[in-house]
């Protein structure tokens, strides 16, 4: 009965690792479309945080593939002089079984979303997070004619009509 157990175990681990690893081309050739991301941007930017709060800051990008270029490693800072004005990381892939990329992100304040919707296109990728029923936010990213990184942030209180409260230009440095 030993025996037969021991085979049984050897043969699942071995059929569950054979498909994971059948899914390693499609998601790699998926995130091949964000290759264009990769590498250390460097740039400057706005935030505002309600009426007459905008805050002006330099930031930094650093992008690497992980995992086999599976996983991307997204880690920003934004700062005006000794002030952090934005410090996240994010990590996203595509999930095969959903058909669909995912983004997860956190913030050094303690903060995490977990539930974007996320769409690639060539140069740009917009993700968007849903939590909270009367508010959207999404955050627009495309490298433009120049090379150089876009991004804005924009918020809705109905998905219809978008109010801009991020915008940011950044240079590849590396």
């Amino acid at each position: 009965m030993k025996k037969l157990a021991f085979i049984l175990c050897t043969f699942l681990l071995s059929s569950f690792a054979n498909a994971q690893a059948s899914l390693k081309p499609t998601v790699q050739e998926k995130m091949e479309a964000l290759e264009w991301v990769t590498g250390k941007w460097q740039g400057s930017g706005w935030i505002s945080f309600g009426p007459n709060q905008k805050h002006t800051f330099t930031q930094t990008e650093d992008i690497s593939y992980k995992l086999d270029n599976t996983v991307l490693q997204i880690e920003g800072l934004g700062r005006n002089g000794n002030d952090t004005i934005h410090n996240a990381l994010a990590l996203m892939t595509y999930d095969h079984g959903k058909n669909a990329y995912t983004f997860h992100s956190y913030t050094s304040e303690g903060r995490f979303q977990t539930n974007a919707d996320v769409t690639v296109a060539d140069r740009k990728f917009i993700w968007q997070m849903n939590n909270n029923p009367n508010r959207k936010i999404r955050y627009t990213i495309w490298l433009d004619d120049k090379n150089q990184w876009q991004e804005i942030g924009e918020m809705s209180t109905d998905g219809q009509n978008w109010n801009k409260f991020f915008e940011m230009t950044l240079k590849k440095v590396k």
